[in-house]
């Protein structure tokens, strides 16, 4: 019988001082604080990863899985000081989906708009204040650029953080930002409930100039959302047209 491994990983998470998102001492870590080590953290996972391949406690198809497990809990649990990166053998049978990452992509005329946003949303279990956004713009070249996303719901209720609050406050059913994460609050859906859809505007940040649309349909599954690529689509408005790449 196989030996069941696992790795234990314990990351003591400090605040930084001086920041807005949390006050000086607070070990709860923000959402949009964690991100801020996303890079870093999904660096390490990816050796990490590498190495229980290497001693066959993880096999190579299923990495990205086991990675966007990971980033799922680190942005979902982290913040109390530990963060548990575990694998046994068939445990991503067993991932819940409302700790799973998904990174949503639609192309626009001059680049393409990106979402992070987590596979399924349960409103009645969620301890957020609602499903995760974080949109991001990459130009034609495939490097970030600075953009303003000017977000309006067909249903539910946007938060966005407030640091005089210090917590997430609800803005009503439209909202902008500029690359900070948002929340969507949904009713829990009943039967014959129409599917709530988030209609995103894409503008440069330096010079407001509009680059697209995508529109984000969540799809209900009894009492909860789910989140696909299939949904976030890119639409073109009738009233605005983006400019060509070489204007």
């Amino acid at each position: 019988m196989k030996r069941v491994s696992a790795v234990l990983l314990l990351l003591l998470l400090l605040c930084l001082s001086g920041m807005a998102l949390a006050g000086e001492g607070d070990p709860l870590l923000s959402v949009d604080e964690l991100i801020s080590l996303e890079s870093g953290y999904r660096g390490f996972l990816d050796s990490l990863a590498d190495l229980l391949i290497g001693k066959d406690l993880l096999m190579p198809d299923e990495k990205d899985a086991w990675i966007a497990l990971q980033m799922g809990d680190f942005l979902s649990n982290g913040g109390y000081g530990s963060i548990l990166t575990a694998f046994y053998p068939g445990i991503l049978d067993y991932a819940q989906e409302e700790e799973q990452i998904l990174e949503l992509t639609a192309p626009l005329e001059n680049g393409t708009v990106s979402l992070m946003t987590m596979k399924r949303y349960r409103p009645m279990d969620s301890m957020s204040d609602g499903l995760m956004m974080l949109f991001s713009l990459d130009g034609p070249d495939g490097q970030p650029v600075e953009a303003r996303f000017e977000l309006t719901a067909t249903d539910g209720v946007l938060y966005r953080w407030d640091a005089a609050a210090g917590s997430y406050l609800s803005v009503g059913m439209t909202a902008e930002v500029t690359g900070e994460t948002v929340f969507w609050g949904c009713p829990v859906p009943v039967d014959g409930s129409v599917a709530p859809v988030m209609h995103v505007r894409v503008y440069t940040a330096d010079t407001d100039i509009f680059q697209g649309m995508a529109v984000f349909q969540l799809e209900i599954d009894r009492n909860s959302y789910l989140a696909s690529q299939e949904n976030f689509l890119t639409e073109q408005p009738e009233d605005e047209q983006a400019v060509p790449a070489d204007n």
